[in-house]
């Protein structure tokens, strides 16, 4: 009898054991774009690995994906590839230390002919693109390939652009060999997203406290849980600061900043 009312019952899968956070608007360009069978297992994989861990970026060997899969070796090597090539899934490393991420910036995914050309689309949208092509010897580019002229221009205009705090991208050195200490893995992030939060943090904490902030962080299990990123470290930070004991001065900063 028990074993039928088990067969009846079924699996029971319940977030609070684990889930993986996707947003919605990953779903929405997902849904616009061409994946083989093959490269759905992958990934699925790739976001256990990741999101499922609260990670962007996580060491899996090729014998794991044959194991979540069930794709032969030469399987999951050609699909990463493929992958990789459509700027879908990111690598770094080298051979021995290789660790796998999503691209969530899904503008940069690719469609890739079967001929290996790329095809420089999106098609997120659902239309195919006008190409305006350069012919360089019997060669045809897209509009879109960097040359020695777009690269000129770009450079042109980032340096007039307005320079950045330099108390940023000390504090995102400093964050991320924290990390690599702490973790074993790589910090992949955004710089304008990223730089966005910690000028937010430095309006309201000298870069010192975010400093000694940090190191807490670390330590800390709630913030461990939550998962280790500079956002959850600007929602903890008052949490933090508090624990380690606030003087006058950065209590009222404290007050202004936020709970």
């Amino acid at each position: 009898m028990d074993t039928i009312v088990d067969e009846i019952k079924g699996a029971s899968p319940q977030a609070e054991d684990g889930h993986i956070d996707i947003a919605n608007e990953i779903g929405e360009a997902l849904a616009r774009v061409n994946l083989s069978a093959y490269e759905s297992r992958i990934l699925w994989v790739i976001w256990r690995k990741t999101y499922g861990w609260h990670k962007r970026m996580d060491q899996i060997s090729i014998t794991q994906f044959e194991k979540f899969t069930g794709l032969k070796r030469r399987h999951v090597h050609r699909t990463l590839s493929k992958l990789i090539e459509r700027k879908i899934v990111t690598r770094i490393g080298n051979s021995r230390i290789i660790t796998y991420g999503f691209q969530k910036d899904y503008i940069k995914w690719r469609d890739v002919t079967k001929r290996g050309n790329d095809a420089g689309i999106s098609r997120l949208s659902g239309h195919t693109q006008k190409r305006i092509v350069t012919r360089i010897g019997n060669r045809s580019l897209p509009k879109g390939v960097p040359t020695k002229e777009t690269n000129k221009r770009n450079y042109i205009g980032r340096s007039q652009k307005k320079e950045t705090d330099p108390r940023v991208r000390e504090f995102l050195n400093h964050w991320t060999e924290i990390f690599l200490r702490e973790t074993g893995q790589p910090y992949v992030f955004s710089y304008g997203k990223e730089g966005k939060l910690v000028k937010e943090l430095l309006k309201v904490h000298p870069l010192q406290t975010i400093r000694d902030a940090t190191g807490q962080f670390f330590r800390d299990e709630q913030c461990k849980r939550r998962g280790l990123t500079i956002g959850i470290l600007r929602q903890e930070v008052n949490r933090l600061l508090t624990l380690k004991g606030l003087d006058p001065l950065e209590q009222a900063r404290r007050e202004i900043y936020g709970k």
